[in-house]
């Protein structure tokens, strides 16, 4: 960026824990992306796993696990402002400190701390927190809401609580002249306006799974990789085992598209159970059964590179969202925005918040019901189908697809 406008840029993420999920996927775009005259820091929770924590300071960042607290301890939880009051107060006291500490290391340059994905509960507690830091030093928070607040797309409430709870604590965050806020998609974008009673919608930040139009022209590849490069997977899984993205289905549904998919095709699954279940590990029985003896199912379990995950989506013929329609209703999920830069025709179960994003941006969708029959045709129609037209925004899918980094500094400019 340059010494005249050198950065110290610190993540402050007490859910950096473990390997997963979208924590994990932006430490790891951070640290692998930035430029060398630019310091990161990540303060993580104490008891982030040693892989992780030796990754990242393979990349040249400083890792501190100074969290103590449980980032999601009574997050989407039913409960009123006062009765987290403990929680709060606790949480804003760890982040005062952590700030302070930071500050209290001096240095040039501009202070950027960056809260990746910020529910009621840590904005109350970050605005009671910057009530006590000391200014002396040029910084800014960049706050990412994340997390939708009782409002639907069109401004309808369908949780009083929970909009009271982010209204009163995003208003708090948001009046620091320190914080700039940004929405991770363009329904939370006109739905903080609302909530917050701005006078123009609250910009978006780029999805932060990839470095997009850098990896884009890298040439990917991995000598381990058991892809089948003609366009012939399907792929009916791939992340954290959870029942609300459908894992608990898959055995059903491999059970079923084995008698509908041509005997050329493949199906592909691959999970991870991050903690110990004995429901998602009966279904990973089942799966891994139904492998056993069924070798147009492709089973990986554990994680996989960034590049087998590209290499499975740019030649794919088809992915296969099962997730609940109710629990994403009104909820965004960042793989999707993956699956969609790749030009990967997808097929839903049904109506929810991804089945909408994906119009917006113009995925080719092959379906969304829950009518098997429809599925089946969308299996047979999948084959290299590749129609990838105009997003109804340019603007909006410019934003999330940005460089990170591009983006950081044009923050930082205008804070």
């Amino acid at each position: 960026m340059g010494n005249k406008d050198s950065v110290r840029f610190v993540v402050l993420d007490p859910a950096l824990i473990k390997e997963g999920g979208h924590h994990t996927a932006l430490s790891l775009l951070v640290a692998a992306s930035k430029e060398d005259d630019v310091d990161v820091t990540f303060i993580s929770h104490q008891y982030i796993s040693d892989s992780l924590k030796q990754q990242l300071e393979n990349n040249g960042c400083i890792v501190k696990p100074e969290f103590l607290l449980n980032f999601y301890e009574i997050f989407e939880k039913q409960i009123e402002l006062n009765a987290a009051n403990a929680y709060v107060l606790n949480a804003a006291k760890e982040y005062a400190k952590v700030i302070q500490g930071q500050c209290e290391q001096g240095g040039s340059g501009k202070l950027v701390f960056f809260h990746p994905s910020m529910s009621w509960e840590h904005a109350y507690a970050l605005s009671l927190a910057l009530k006590t830091i000391d200014y002396s030093m040029d910084m800014c928070h960049i706050v990412c809401a994340m997390f939708n607040p009782g409002l639907g797309p069109d401004g309808t409430v369908f949780d009083p609580q929970r909009k009271l709870n982010f209204e009163i604590a995003f208003r708090a965050v948001s009046s620091s002249t320190r914080v700039k806020l940004f929405a991770s998609d363009i329904e939370l974008s006109s739905i903080y306006k609302k909530l917050l009673n701005l006078g123009s919608d609250v910009p978006v930040h780029p999805c932060y799974l990839s470095t997009w139009m850098r990896s884009a022209k890298e040439e990917s590849g991995d000598p381990n990789c058991d892809f089948i490069d003609d366009g012939s997977e399907i792929i009916l899984y791939m992340g954290d085992a959870k029942s609300e993205k459908g894992f608990c289905d898959l055995p059903d549904l491999v059970c079923e598209s084995l008698k509908n998919v041509d005997s050329h095709q493949k199906l592909y699954i691959q999970f991870n159970i991050p903690w110990p279940d004995p429901e998602l590990e009966m279904v990973a029985e089942k799966l891994r059964y139904c492998a056993s003896v069924n070798e147009q199912l492709i089973l990986h379990e554990g994680f996989i590179s960034q590049h087998e995950v590209e290499r499975r989506l740019s030649n794919a013929s088809l992915f296969v969202f099962n997730y609940c329609n109710e629990h994403y209703q009104n909820k965004s999920s960042g793989f999707l925005w993956f699956v969609v830069w790749h030009q990967t025709p997808v097929y839903f179960f049904g109506h929810s918040w991804l089945s909408r994003e994906a119009r917006r941006l113009s995925a080719p969708v092959l379906g969304q019901s829950r009518d098997r029959k429809q599925f089946w045709a969308a299996i047979r129609e999948s084959r290299k189908y590749r129609i990838f037209g105009a997003p109804s925004s340019r603007f909006y899918f410019d934003s999330l697809y940005r460089d990170f980094w591009d983006w950081i500094k044009e923050v930082c400019q205008s804070a």
